[in-house]
């Protein structure tokens, strides 16, 4: 049951994360498509990550290095964006540990 939590996770984080790109014709699809796949694998480590830290931070640390790939590409291709995806990542890890946490254990 707890895998399903843990998929469920990711997908809705991939869905906060990639609904406002899709808005915005500038993005391509490929990278809404991306993000989403993205988040559904992070949704699905951040949960069963083993670390001797609050949920907060493990989600923070985990979330932030989860969505390095992609803020690379990010930095190369619009940099006024950097800083938006490492909040947006840093948070999303942050309610997927919290929320992880509490429902799996």
């Amino acid at each position: 049951m707890s895998i399903f939590i843990a998929l469920l996770l990711g997908v809705l984080a991939g869905v906060v994360d990639a609904l406002p790109m899709l808005k915005n014709p500038n993005v391509p699809r490929f990278s809404v498509y991306s993000t989403f796949a993205q988040w559904i694998f992070i949704g699905l480590v951040i949960p069963f990550v083993d670390w001797d830290v609050a949920p907060w931070l493990k989600g923070l640390l985990l979330g932030f290095l989860g969505m390095l790939p992609t803020m690379i590409t990010v930095f190369f291709r619009n940099r006024k964006a950097l800083i938006p995806t490492a909040i947006m990542a840093s948070f999303l890890g942050m309610v997927i540990a919290v929320v992880g946490a509490h429902f799996i254990s």
